[in-house]
């Protein structure tokens, strides 16, 4: 792998980080406008549209503090190679390392709010007949565990894709 090669691909990896933050952000704004539109036109969701916003907060606040460092400029445009190879290496360990946190930062916070939301519709539905819920009942749980089965393996798959390129950066800077 050449410096060029290492530019490249950390220019690749800079727009896909920056690609996930524009997500996130519109996930957020979504997420938040919709479960405060419950708070306001369903009252009897407002406890669990609540809990929604607080574990979209917390989601939010957990990626900003795990996300790779923006210092993308400095390290692609210098020219020297050490540079590029570290802001890529850090890169890369991050994005790496917030993949395979994933259980640990995402997912409780995100199962408890569609836990949640479950239970507010099954105790509570906003003027849909309780059956009617019921029976939609287990395909909006077989649809959240299928959602969160495939976010899971896609996190592993992708701190896989990382723990390579790492190898290729380290075999690259140690031939050097």
């Amino acid at each position: 792998m050449s410096l060029d090669d290492v530019r490249q691909r950390a220019r690749t990896l800079d727009l896909k980080i920056r690609r996930q933050d524009v997500i996130m952000a519109i996930s957020v704004i979504v997420n938040l406008g919709a479960f405060a539109a419950v708070m306001w036109y369903l009252p009897r969701l407002r406890v669990v549209a609540a809990i929604v916003i607080v574990t979209v907060v917390v989601i939010a606040t957990q990626y900003l503090r795990r996300r790779p460092s923006r210092r993308a400029i400095d390290a692609l445009t210098s020219n020297a190679a050490d540079a590029c190879s570290y802001f890529y290496r850090n890169a890369l360990v991050r994005k790496r390392d917030m993949t395979r946190q994933l259980w640990i930062w995402f997912m409780p916070p995100a199962i408890l709010g569609q836990a949640a939301l479950i239970v507010g519709f099954v105790v509570a539905p906003p003027n849909v007949p309780r059956r009617i819920v019921l029976m939609a009942l287990p395909f909006w749980i077989l649809t959240d565990v299928v959602v969160f089965t495939l976010g899971w393996r896609n996190a592993r798959r992708e701190a896989k894709k990382m723990e390579i390129e790492l190898a290729a950066l380290d075999a690259m800077t140690h031939a050097s």
